[in-house]
């Protein structure tokens, strides 16, 4: 049975407050989810919005156990642990789905198809009695992983969607870390082509990394493996609210479709080694050459569904879609793909910027720190490789390079609530020079030279180690 969608934080965080209200949770705590705060809900180990989840599903559970589970007395408990010899009461309690429910402080025998994920979930909270090994030892259980390419073309691709500021708007063309990327397609006018590329937003590297985690989690092997996607499935995996008549918004539809469209219309230049294959130099006879140098989409649409009007434009109602065939030219390497990030809107500074440098951190973790140690890391080059250098220069012009600084330190909080990093800070060093630069125009070269020390977020570390990856590397 497929699972159903969870709420958004906010939503999840009211369900749970609704039921530590009615529980006696202090009113300090209360309010503090009522504005939509969701760190009174952290759990050791968690990334905070695992946690939120985690909480929601164990309130779910005793919702269920309120609603649809069967009471049982204290004798009807013995009869069951009498019946089943020797072994520890809780497991065999537990095996028979029968439950210490707290907050309604009795036993209840929930249905035999009852979600494992809430049991779980109700468990590591504190809700109901559960065998040991669920407690307190499985508490920092990590989180499960998707995965994105982050070998050199994936990592471009990402960056080179996030917008157009990077663009030669021009030519249509990206040039960054030795990749180069067009835009455009046989029998699109460059004008319009100009004019989609001007309208490029964060979405469309979210549609990006989602139709990869999808790739990745159809089959990791050397072929190119197709999937279909849906609209409404990429609506609802970028955190859209669904319309309150049931189904998406039609202008989220269209917004998928677009991003959809426009990743169509890129095109990847790729050299291939041909070293040994006998390919010879058209005009230079028994010459042989070692690489070919050769274009490829970077996706290609196999097929669409039959299309339908929404919001006087027309949008399939699927796409079959496989990566180019420069997906099977570099060698692989993998990075965690942070959904909380995804569903982050992209109309909000300080969220395209958490999207952005969420991403940049996601490639250091899945390449880099996979020893868990803290990485150090320029400003310059994280804001640089985040395509965000751009912003801050303009910043800087109006004279509001303050306003920038302020927005990373937000940024940078915001992805450690969102379990991204573990904890972040400027090196000893570096905060000092920018402390002796304040107020000065050394300042904002001094703010780009500082060094970071960021930590990895360990469980998702660990979830990473528990894949067979294929050893990370920069460059090609």
């Amino acid at each position: 049975m497929a699972r159903s969608k969870l709420p958004s934080a906010i939503e999840m965080a009211a369900f749970v407050a609704s039921w530590w209200r009615a529980y006696g949770r202090d009113e300090d705590t209360l309010r503090a989810l009522d504005r939509g705060d969701v760190t009174p809900l952290r759990i050791d180990g968690l990334a905070l919005d695992a946690a939120v989840k985690t909480h929601y599903r164990a309130w779910q559970l005793i919702e269920l156990a309120r609603d649809k589970a069967e009471p049982l007395t204290p004798e009807s408990v013995q009869v069951i642990l009498q019946a089943d010899g020797d072994r520890a009461e809780t497991d065999t309690l537990w095996r028979q789905r029968v439950l210490f429910v707290q907050p309604l402080a009795r036993h209840y025998r929930f249905p035999p198809r009852t979600s494992k994920i809430l049991l779980e979930a109700a468990a590591l909270v504190g809700l109901v009695n559960a065998p040991r090994e669920l407690l307190p030892e499985g508490r920092d259980a990590p989180p499960a992983v998707q995965l994105v390419l982050a070998n050199t073309p994936g990592q471009e691709i990402d960056r080179a969607t996030r917008g157009p500021q990077s663009w030669n708007a021009e030519a249509l063309v990206y040039e960054h870390g030795g990749m180069l990327i067009k835009y455009g397609d046989d029998g699109v006018p460059i004008d319009v082509a100009r004019a989609e590329l001007s309208e490029m937003d964060s979405r469309t590297s979210d549609v990006w990394r989602l139709l990869v985690a999808k790739t990745l989690e159809s089959g990791l092997d050397d072929d190119l493996v197709s999937i279909t996607v849906q609209p409404g499935e990429l609506a609802l995996a970028m955190g859209f609210k669904k319309h309150h008549k049931g189904g998406m918004r039609a202008e989220d539809l269209v917004k998928c479709a677009e991003a959809m469209t426009r990743l169509e219309r890129l095109w990847l230049r790729v050299t291939v080694d041909v070293t040994g294959t006998g390919v010879t130099h058209p005009d230079l006879p028994g010459e042989h050459i070692a690489a070919l140098e050769t274009e490829t989409k970077v996706i290609h649409v196999i097929r669409r569904g039959t299309a339908r009007t929404v919001n006087g434009q027309r949008i399939p109602r699927y796409w079959q879609v496989a990566l180019g065939s420069w997906a099977k030219v570099w060698p692989r390497s993998f990075a965690p793909l942070f959904r909380s990030l995804v569903e982050l809107p992209a109309n909000n500074a300080v969220a395209v910027w958490s999207k952005q440098v969420g991403a940049e951190l996601a490639f250091l973790w899945g390449l880099r720190a996979r020893s868990g140690e803290a990485q150090r890391v320029t400003i310059s080059e994280l804001l640089g490789n985040a395509m965000l250098l751009h912003e801050v220069e303009r910043l800087r012009g109006r004279g509001e390079l303050g306003v920038a600084v302020e927005r990373f330190g937000k940024t940078m909080d915001q992805l450690r609530e969102k379990g991204v990093h573990a904890g972040w800070a400027y090196d000893p060093v570096s905060f000092e020079r920018m402390a002796v630069a304040e107020r000065t125009r050394r300042y904002f070269q001094a703010w780009m030279d500082a060094v970071l020390v960021i930590h990895p977020p360990e469980a998702v570390l660990r979830a990473l180690a528990e894949r067979v990856l294929t050893p990370p590397t920069w460059d090609v």
